[in-house]
């Protein structure tokens, strides 16, 4: 009795809704595990879990949605750290009392990217720093880290999302008003909405206003 062997697919094959789903998914994944830090052999490892799990060929996984993956998310070839690196400088040079980054408290299971506030002590925002295809991870973050501050301090901080790279204006639209729901505070840096820059970019916010001459 011969076995039936699964259908490969391409994307091409799939449901507009299907492959959105599969796409963010892996990319999800992808982030989640450090891609940009992973070797060839972890690399492949993903590649394979992927192609298996989806029923997609190794031609619709490297080339359908990982090839070009930071050139098609606006982000900089060394990756999010290169992001991380040059927001930290960007909040340190402002006026902001206090900043400090990879913050990572007793109760906390892994690191908060940012914390602004006046002091260590009294902290007015927990900041998760997130590509545009995996923003959901971040915003559970940020609710999360916001929680468990509070229930050790009794202090609310504002959660924050920052987000970077590229997104549709229907998918930014759907993100803002989730945000809004949680009461978290949204901000875009290099974001571009449909390849145009976004506005409202925290380096605009930063920005020192213009003193105007009394006279």
């Amino acid at each position: 009795m011969s076995v039936e062997q699964p259908v490969i697919r391409k994307l091409r094959d799939l449901a507009p809704r299907d492959r959105d789903r599969i796409v963010q998914q892996v990319q999800s994944e992808a982030q989640a595990a450090r891609w940009h830090e992973l070797n060839a052999a972890q690399k492949a490892k993903l590649y394979r879990r992927w192609e298996e799990e989806h029923r997609l060929s190794h031609a619709a996984v490297k080339d359908g949605i990982m090839k070009g993956f930071d050139a098609s998310q606006h982000i900089p070839p060394s990756g999010e750290a290169a992001v991380h690196t040059s927001l930290r400088e960007l909040l340190e040079a402002s006026s902001i009392p206090y900043v400090r980054s990879k913050v990572r408290r007793r109760e906390w299971r892994r690191e908060v990217d940012f914390v602004l506030g006046f002091s260590p002590s009294f902290l007015t925002h927990i900041v998760e720093l997130e590509p545009a295809p995996t923003w959901q991870l971040g915003l559970q973050q940020a609710l999360l880290y916001k929680s468990l501050y509070y229930q050790e301090t009794g202090v609310q901080v504002l959660p924050t999302l920052i987000v970077f790279g590229d997104v549709s204006r229907l998918r930014w639209e759907e993100i803002s008003t989730v945000c809004v729901d949680q009461r978290v505070l949204l901000l875009p840096y290099q974001l571009f909405i449909d390849s145009e820059h976004a506005k409202g970019d925290v380096v605009e916010l930063l920005r020192p206003p213009e003193i105007q001459p009394l006279f």
